[in-house]
């Protein structure tokens, strides 16, 4: 199974072949229109969008013929995190739980994405009894701002995945610590490689760890033309 997050930025009608490249079997892409992925589905790709009143941007799961992905019911149709975070049960060659991500500010600056998830999370920990869970996105969360967001931070984030078990498959991959300082960097703010964050994440379970095959952050001279952010893709056995 591949699966990949990629935040395209908009636009996605004229960057479905790069997506494409990636050959992925379940694809989270946030920033994408309505309209585009509701004509995507058909016979080879079916598709999921979720998103506010501002149609051209909004969350996208798209995935392969073979597999089969329904929502999960919302737990609180006032909850603004609900368009954000979204659960689905996946069935096909691998079954499990998918917690599809773009999360959206909440005040105080960097610190408000963080804090719309851990509420999303502490709101319904029933997403995480469902079976193995994946939980992958655009989290516009980093160690690096552990220090101002505290005690509501990525660093409480990770252990919250962590008490269910999940850890993020590039670090656990490549050994690095969630210190925003990563080595490979997700996104390039304003496309200025000198302004380097690591914000996408892929979380699965720890003992899937060793099925673990591929973890790969697209190289940003391949991907700033398309968008901001770089994609995440993880192969499992």
């Amino acid at each position: 199974m591949r699966l990949t997050t990629w935040n395209c930025a908009g636009a996605l009608h004229k960057k479905m072949q790069k997506l494409s490249s990636l050959k992925a079997d379940i694809a989270v892409v946030p920033e994408c229109s309505k309209s585009f992925v509701q004509n995507l589905r058909g016979d080879e790709c079916s598709a999921f969008w979720s998103g506010g009143a501002y149609e051209p941007k909004g969350l996208g799961v798209l995935w392969k013929r073979g597999w089969t992905l329904s929502r999960i019911g919302r737990s609180n149709a006032e909850e603004s995190f609900d368009y954000w975070i979204v659960p689905f049960d996946v069935q096909g060659p691998e079954n499990f739980t998918l917690i599809a991500v773009w999360s959206q500010h909440e005040g105080n600056g960097t610190c408000g994405y963080i804090r719309q998830m851990l509420r999303a999370f502490s709101a319904n920990p029933d997403w995480f009894n469902r079976g193995p869970v994946i939980v992958a996105g655009d989290f516009n969360s980093s160690g690096k701002w552990d220090e101002k967001c505290a005690p509501e931070n990525h660093a409480k984030l990770v252990r919250r995945l962590g008490d269910y078990g999940l850890v993020s498959a590039y670090h656990l991959k490549s050994g690095e610590a969630h210190t925003g300082g990563e080595k490979q960097p997700t996104f390039h703010q304003k496309k200025n490689i000198m302004m380097p964050f690591h914000l996408d994440y892929v979380f699965l379970p720890q003992v899937w760890g060793t099925r673990v095959k591929l973890v790969d952050i697209g190289n940003h001279a391949d991907w700033l033309e398309y968008s901001d952010h770089c994609p995440v893709t993880v192969e499992l056995a």
